[in-house]
């Protein structure tokens, strides 16, 4: 019994001593330790390989120490976090966190500390730790808030250099604007269309004299008394003016509808300076237009 309580009180004297060791050898490897703003060391950690059964967890355990010696400190946390999978000591957490606090994640480093101060009963510290914690989340808090608000600044810079960007290239696009048509060429090709309509008319007319004239007139033969030469006279009278009708209808006509669809509506380009620019707080853009 005496040789096992002298074997445990050496042991406890050389992890005392290594741990009074620590910060010197720190200091020279990572000048200065702890850059994480906390005054928490892995000197107060109260875990050592002989508390863990497990062969691997004590492996991932040593290590942690020799990545975290050697400035590694993300690398030490996973190990100390692995080594608390496989052994189940709340303890092992701090070291943990001490490491994610050296390497600069606050997310990790605030994770650890609140699940070792959540499984550890007995901690001569906790008021302390608490109130680092309480410290660490609110600088997180507020770093997230001003990243996000740098975010939505930059955000709102690019927004507002595309629509500068959009307002100068828009500028320096060719414009168009509707021409009305004319409206005389239809007037001219209804005209025709009326005169053609009357040259219809005419021409029936001429052909239903006609047709009275012949069956007046059978064979040539008219009754005496007849004024056959007044008749065929107006007959040829109507058939020349239908002619003319339907001749000057249909130019008119034709006329119009050609004048119409070349002096129709259409699309005529607005003169636009061949350099335009926009400004923005992001800076300046400038569009040129020209033919190559």
């Amino acid at each position: 019994m005496d040789r096992r309580r002298r074997g445990t009180l050496l042991a406890s004297a050389l992890i005392a001593a290594a741990c009074a060791l620590a910060p010197t050898t720190r200091a020279s490897a990572q000048p200065p330790q702890g850059g994480g703003g906390g005054s928490e060391s892995m000197s107060q950690a109260t875990t050592t390989e002989g508390d863990m059964n497990d062969e691997r967890a004590r492996g991932a355990f040593r290590l942690g120490r020799q990545y975290y010696e050697q400035g590694r400190f993300a690398d030490a946390a996973s190990e100390f976090e692995r080594a608390y999978g496989l052994s189940g000591r709340g303890q092992l957490l701090f070291n943990a966190y001490l490491a994610y606090r050296d390497a600069r994640d606050d997310e990790n480093a605030i994770r650890t500390l609140r699940g070792y101060l959540a499984q550890v009963e007995e901690i001569p510290d906790r008021a302390l730790l608490e109130a680092r914690l309480a410290a660490l989340e609110r600088g997180l808090a507020e770093r997230r808030e001003a990243e996000a608000r740098a975010q939505a600044e930059t955000d709102e810079a690019r927004r507002q250099a595309e629509e500068a960007r959009r307002q100068a290239e828009e500028a320096g696009r060719p414009r168009y604007r509707e021409i009305p048509g004319e409206t005389w060429p239809w007037i001219v090709m209804s005209g025709g269309g009326a005169l053609i309509v009357a040259g219809i008319v005419t021409g029936a007319v001429a052909l239903g004299e006609r047709s009275a004239l012949d069956e007046d007139c059978p064979l040539q033969l008219c009754p005496a008394g007849s004024d056959v030469e007044g008749r065929q006279s107006t007959i040829e009278a109507l058939a020349i003016t239908t002619d003319v009708l339907l001749v000057t209808g249909a130019a008119a006509a034709v006329t119009g509808l050609v004048l119409g669809l070349v002096l129709g509506p259409r699309t005529e380009a607005i003169e636009t300076p061949p350099v335009s620019a926009a400004c923005t707080g992001e800076g300046c853009f400038v569009a040129v237009r020209g033919d190559f």
